[in-house]
């Protein structure tokens, strides 16, 4: 029984840890790319105009960091007919970004 007990203990104990281990991952990811981590500044909701020929109309996009770190996801326009997404990663000492258009190019 005891011996139950503390292998409980030390499972919860690890468990504990977890989240603490994930955020240095996400950290180091960071740090690893000094260009990604400015994209990553940038995590949040950020609403602006913007212009479509003589049209003015309101624009919101989303930065968020996923993957432990290691990318950062834009989304313009989220949940509308004109969603379009960015996803940034390290690529070697560059950054490498790959676009999903509404015109499927």
């Amino acid at each position: 029984m005891k011996c139950k007990f503390i292998a409980s203990l030390a499972i919860a104990s690890c468990l504990a840890w977890l989240p603490a281990a994930q955020a240095q991952t996400e950290k180091k990811a960071h740090r690893e790319s000094p260009a990604l981590e400015r994209f990553a500044g940038l995590a949040g909701e950020w609403v602006g105009k913007g212009m479509h020929g003589d049209m003015g109309h309101e624009t919101r996009v989303v930065y968020k960091v996923s993957s432990a770190g290691s990318v950062v996801v834009e989304t313009i326009d989220p949940g509308t007919d004109h969603e379009m997404i960015t996803v940034i990663h390290p690529d070697g000492d560059s950054l490498l970004l790959t676009h999903y258009c509404m015109l499927g190019n």
